[in-house]
């Protein structure tokens, strides 16, 4: 990304760059040249050059290769045979010296690609042209629509006809689909050796035989054929005006020949366009060309168009709506289609603006501005016209406004859809206006983005700087100045894209084609699955899916209308598909003599009244299913019946695999053969090879996350957006900092006072921000959003024992590491914006908020935290002090501390939170687990924490559930009257008195979030820090004013997450001091942490003693010695774990520590920082130090030890620090000595016990 011409070398690329692309134009430019090309012979010629139109070798040079056909074709009427050399010469040397090489650019799409049409696949050579198998399906599918008439199938079958040469051409060149050409624009061609370019010349010709073949006749060709008089055409006329689009064609005694191959597909355009405007169906075809466009925008996800109604507005068929993520933030979408204005004939090359179309946009625009800007909560507004067509060049002038609340928008459907798909999610239309907020931003900061050349290309450099638009890691570009980026950035982008897409057609057994897309988008493995769902289905609402094995299976579900089980429904048909990607495969090797015409299965399910039940056996599972054939339509039925969803509720999956044979029985059945269930399910068991492999997941929705869940109550989860991150990061740092401060700041000192004041600089953007909206509804929005981050969290947690089955431990760690961090994100922003919010943004007055908005907001309060991250370990050393500022204003910093400190420690933590999902996973099937009895004085703290009995506080969340569930809502808003007597009035807390638990889950709301209660400090509320008293984890009901009676939101998730963690802090001693308000649970949580530790000390000596060491737990360096107790001796601590090698000659003094896992660089900074093997300047000693000077007393006087425990000899004395979780300290060495070892619990086993000295 450093390529960046300077003007002068623009000025002369430009200089050397032709004016024309005419042919005339060439001869002129080129003395003798058409002399030369006269003598000439012209089939021959143009085979050669037509056979290297179709090798991806040259994909790059089609301008070349095009332009010498058009010269040939104009002059070429000789009888001179054309040989390499004549080639060479005429690429190489006549075009290389008029500029037309200069003209050619990187691959920006494939150079063949399948167009997927309602009578099948053809692979299309796309050549010069732009999205061309885009719009030949759009033409060709909108055309098939049309009412039947002889005129239409006639002109159907010629353009397929043409279709279908080019697929053969692709054969005969052995191309599948999406295969690119080799980048080697503007260089020389390197042409074949005589023998190959004499094979490849070859290609293009076809044999009257050959087409008979295709079944395609002389007569549906004759419309394409190049006359004798069409050179004069050709040599005047610029590409795309010429009659060589129309007529890509030459015939010749045994056959035709190809001149175009790149031309198929626009010529079958033009034919199928002249064809309906000469018959009056001209309007009637745009309307739907704009249909087909709909649903092209909105199968990719990017915007719902196709249900939409249609107007007419000057002429034009036109779509459009208005819609808001956020209120006063409208996104006007508008779908329009270029005519067939000048038509015939059906022209590709560049023409006037349309003035009706721009007139029908402009008007379109103005009104919705008007409308928008009279509401009172207008804020700005986005115009995005989506401008369709069928392939012919052209511009649109857009109304720009004056005014910086609107912005316009321009794209092609293909390209919409094409943003959207390779965005995976993040090239919607919000994420686009962002993108050109961003744009705005770094062009006011003094750049200059040259030759973006459309939304996709800008896009695609978006992506390519890692959202930044100017490369990041180029401190020393800066403003004003010009960035020209690199121009092969689409074809990767459009690759993404079509490999999300996976676009085709596939038969149905009564012969018709679907056009069917990839069936799971979502798919985080990314796994390459031969499955499909039907995009037509989609447009119908069908749900009609397709697994492709030897043959096409496809699976439809019969529509659950009218009940609450659509979700199971559709989960259930998604797991179908899934076994029949598994099963396919192993059951056509079993079974390779089965014809391989398509089989529909259709699916019913019969859901049980209840969602709950006890487990059924294998018999009543089978007995469930039930199978009707219709072997002469190759179609069956599969109905599940309730036993077969109750079977779900077992630990295994025996109903799942129960379906699988079933299936994998209908196909058999269907295709000829005879094979039993029994057969079939044994040979799916020996397939997966394990019963944790699923796809339904059922579980009892016994607690408050499950039960709203199943009510519908938890909204879907969404990550951050990055195009929230890339905006709110652009020019950040010149918050704090000037651009003319310099890109550099060095010194830990410098680096502090920077990352300070930035600090204070986001937190004060980000609270003015927060003041501008309402509060309920803001604290409302963010609470979903992480609720819906835990509910995602939960699910990935359930679902680990299958999916390690499913895709491998490596796999699996990998994606649901990627997605934690993405829960993760949402779960911080969100904590931090509800209690900024709860104490500064408005009770009344405030903006109605939306999505949108609140993404901005998470996206600021991650950029607060991330820049929180760096303080301590910078303040500590532990990174550079060296920060750089990006070109746009963001910071760079050296992550080699990140990654060797923190990423090593939360891989190991992930790996081990995996492996003990999976062994949880069947115990959430065991209804029958009890908990043993609790410690009584562990109760007593928590009543005197909490002012309820333990039972009800541990029940409190599920009875704000029930309270939830009853309101309909996740998080129901209440007084703290209300709330107390809603709960006082539930069965089991009659005679219980909740006021208190209340008041201490309560976060109070302040006057301002910089208000302080007195007592409290700015710690308390330091949203970088977790565990605090004063946040959501402490207090996870939110107080929205301060009244008295206060206004409550009440999340029982989150009241849930509270418990479980605050529990298990106290029970651990993991969480101290100011945490806890009563002295009762002080004083346990002390007690329980020096249990804790002491309990730890005992599993390490056992673990040790089982190696066959002996080992003594928590030994006083006094017993271990047998020395007098004085202070040197008291200060020194005890040890641990004293170990000692079964021949007496090692002894080891053992550090244990049972300490939390690092979950950020500050606790990892703060944890590096307390094992540096250091004594500060007031001679206190950090804990490494502590454990170093016991290891070296002890090694002094191993004499002593050796007396106590009855050694043959003095032992040699090691250190070591044994630890449970992942800890930094194993991956950063903080202490040279070798007693400064760290060794977690687990590798004990692996330890060199006796080493060398």
């Amino acid at each position: 990304m450093t390529d960046r011409l300077d003007a002068d070398a623009w000025e002369a690329l430009f200089a050397a760059t032709p004016a024309s692309l005419r042919p005339a134009s060439t001869f002129d430019a080129v003395a003798g040249l058409e002399r030369r090309l006269s003598l000439l012979e012209p089939i021959e010629t143009a085979a050669m050059l037509a056979g290297l139109q179709t090798d991806p070798s040259f994909g790059s040079n089609s301008v070349r290769l095009d332009m010498a056909m058009r010269l040939v074709l104009t002059c070429a009427q000789g009888d001179v045979r054309p040989t390499r050399d004549k080639l060479y010469r005429l690429l190489n040397r006549d075009l290389v010296d008029c500029g037309i090489n200069q003209l050619e650019d990187p691959p920006e799409d494939f150079f063949v690609t399948i167009a997927a049409t309602r009578r099948g696949p053809y692979r299309l050579f796309q050549g010069v042209w732009e999205k061309a198998a885009a719009f030949t399906e759009d033409v060709f599918e909108a055309f098939g629509h049309l009412p039947p008439s002889p005129w239409s199938s006639e002109a159907f079958d010629r353009a397929y006809a043409l279709l279908a040469l080019s697929d053969l051409l692709a054969d005969r060149a052995g191309l599948t689909d999406r295969v690119t050409a080799e980048d080697e624009s503007s260089a020389k061609l390197d042409l074949p050796r005589k023998r190959n370019l004499a094979r490849i010349a070859k290609r293009c010709l076809v044999s009257w035989t050959d087409l008979a073949r295709l079944d395609v006749s002389e007569c549906d060709l004759a419309p394409f054929i190049l006359g004798s008089t069409t050179g004069t055409n050709i040599r005047d006329a610029e590409p795309g005006d010429s009659e060589l689009e129309r007529l890509p064609l030459m015939a010749f005694a045994e056959g035709i020949l190809v001149v175009a191959p790149h031309n198929l597909s626009i010529a079958a355009r033009a034919h199928l366009i002249e064809e309906a405007v000469a018959h009056g169906e001209a309007d009637r075809l745009c309307f739907l060309l704009l249909n087909t466009q709909s649903e092209r925008i909105s199968i990719a996800g990017f915007a719902r168009m196709w249900d939409l109604p249609t107007q007419k507005i000057g002429g034009h068929p036109v779509r459009q709506t208005i819609w808001a993520s956020s209120v006063g933030r409208p996104i006007h979408l508008l779908q329009i289609v270029d005519g067939f204005e000048g038509v015939p004939p059906a022209r590709f090359g560049v023409i006037e603006d349309s003035q009706s179309l721009e007139n029908v946009v402009s008007r379109s625009i103005a009104f919705v501005q008007e409308q928008m800007r009279k509401r009172p909560d207008f804020r700005e507004g986005l115009s995005i016209v989506l401008v369709g067509g069928w392939g012919r060049a052209g511009s649109l002038s857009l109304p720009l406004s004056d005014e910086p609340d609107w912005d316009v928008i321009a794209l092609e459907p293909e390209d919409a859809a094409t943003i959207c798909l390779a965005g995976r999610g993040g090239g919607k239309p919000m994420d686009l206006w962002r993108l050109s907020k961003q744009l705005r931003l770094v062009e006011a900061q003094g750049f200059r983005i040259e030759h973006t050349n459309g939304w996709l290309n800008l896009f695609a450099l978006w992506r390519e700087t890692r959202r930044t638009l100017i490369p990041e890691h180029e401190v020393g570009f800066q403003p004003p100045a010009s960035f020209h980026y690199p121009t092969d950035l689409l074809l990767e982008v459009r690759g993404d894209a079509a490999r999300r897409h996976n676009r085709n057609a596939m038969p149905l057994p009564d012969g018709r084609f679907e056009i069917v897309s990839r069936f799971d988008r979502g798919d985080f493995f990314d796994a390459d699955k031969p499955s499909f769902v039907s995009t037509t289905g989609l447009g119908r609402g069908e749900m009609l899916g397709l697994v492709v094995g030897r043959r096409p299976v496809w699976l439809q579900i019969v529509p659950d209308s009218g009940s609450d089980r659509a979700f199971d429904t559709h989960e259930t048909w998604r797991a179908a598909i899934h076994w029949l990607e598994v099963g396919l495969p192993a059951f056509d090797t079993a079974y390779p003599d089965l014809d391989q015409d398509p089989v529909l299965i259709t699916l019913a399910i019969e859901w049980p009244p209840d969602r709950l039940k006890r487990p059924v056996d294998n018999v009543a599972i089978d007995a469930a299913i039930s199978i009707t054939l219709d072997r002469d339509v190759r179609t069956a039925r599969l109905d599940l019946g309730p036993a077969w969803q109750h079977g779900l509720h077992r630990a295994d999956n025996h109903a799942e695999l129960s379906l699988a044979s079933a299936l994998l029985s209908i196909v058999s059945a269907l295709a000829g053969g005879r094979v039993d269930r029994a057969d079939l399910y044994a040979l799916m068991q020996e397939v997966v090879g394990s019963d944790d492999i699923r796809w339904r997941h059922s579980f009892a929705a016994d607690r408050p996350l499950m039960l709203l869940k199943a009510h519908g109550l938890i909204s879907t989860f969404e990550e951050v957006p990055e195009s929230a991150s890339a905006l709110v990061r652009c020019g950040s740092t010149f918050l704090s900092r000037p651009r003319s401060a310099g890109p550099r700041i060095e010194g830990a000192d410098d680096c502090f006072v920077f990352l300070m004041a930035q600090h204070g600089a986001l937190t004060e953007r980000l609270l003015e921000t927060i003041a501008e909206y309402d509060r309920t509804a803001l604290v409302e929005l963010a609470l979903s959003r992480l609720v819906s981050a835990l509910a995602e969290d939960q699910s990935w947690t359930l679902s680990a024992r299958a999916l390690r089955a499913i895709h491998g431990a490596e796999k699996d760690f990998e994606r649901s590491l990627s997605r934690r961090s993405e829960i993760n994100g949402v779960i911080r922003g969100a904590s931090i914006v509800v209690e900024m919010a709860a104490s500064e943004a408005p009770l009344s007055s405030g903006r109605p908020i939306g999505q949108a908005d609140v993404d901005e907001l998470l996206a600021q309060a991650l950029l607060l935290f991330q820049t929180a991250e760096l303080i301590p370990p910078i303040r500590a050393g532990f990174i550079e002090p060296e920060l750089q500022i990006s070109p746009t204003g963001d910071i760079l910093y050296d992550h080699a501390f990140t990654r060797s400190a923190l990423v090593p420690s939360v891989h190991a933590r992930h790996s081990e939170a995996r492996q003990d999902a999976d062994r949880a996973y069947r115990s959430h099937f065991d209804r029958a687990a009890e908990q043993g009895p609790l410690d009584r004085a562990f109760e007593a703290a928590v009543v005197a924490e909490y002012g309820i009995p333990f039972d009800a506080f541990t029940a409190l969340s599920g009875a704000c559930a029930e309270l939830a569930v009853a309101a309909k809502t996740a998080a129901p808003r209440l007084r703290r009257s209300e709330l107390v007597g809603a709960i006082a009035a539930l069965p089991g807390y009659e005679d219980i008195d909740p006021a208190a638990a209340i008041d201490r889950l309560t976060l109070p709301a302040r006057r301002g979030w910089k208000t302080l209660p007195s007592g409290l400090g700015a710690s308390d509320f330091d949203v970088s820090r977790f565990d605090r008293h004063f946040s959501l984890i402490a207090r996870p009901i939110v107080a929205l004013d301060a009244d008295e009676d206060s206004l409550l939101l009440v999340s029982p998730p989150l009241m849930e997450r509270s418990a479980l963690h605050n529990l298990a802090g106290a029970m651990q001693g993991t969480l101290q001091g100011k945490f806890w308000t009563s002295p009762a649970m002080r004083v346990f949580v002390g007690a329980a942490a020096e249990k804790m530790g002491l309990d730890f000390n005992q599993r390490v000596a056992e673990h040790i003693r089982a190696l066959g060491l002996t080992s003594f737990p928590s030994t006083k360096v006094t017993d271990a010695l047998h020395h007098k107790g004085t202070d040197a001796v008291k200060r020194l601590g005890d040890i641990d774990v004293l170990a000692l090698s079964a021949d007496g000659h090692h002894a080891w003094v053992i550090e244990a520590k049972d300490i939390r896992f690092c979950r950020t660089l500050g606790e990892t900074s703060s944890r590096l920082s307390e094992y540096r093997g250091q004594t500060d300047s007031r001679g206190r000693r950090d804990k490494l130090r502590k454990h170093l000077d016991r290891v070296e007393y002890v090694r002094a006087h191993r004499i002593d030890l050796a007396q106590r425990y009855d050694l043959e000899e003095p032992p040699a004395v090691h250190g070591l620090v044994v630890f449970e979780s992942p800890q930094p300290m194993a991956f950063v060495p903080s202490h040279p000595s070798t007693d400064a070892r760290f060794v977690m619990l687990g590798d004990l086993n692996g330890l060199d016990w006796a080493p060398r000295m």
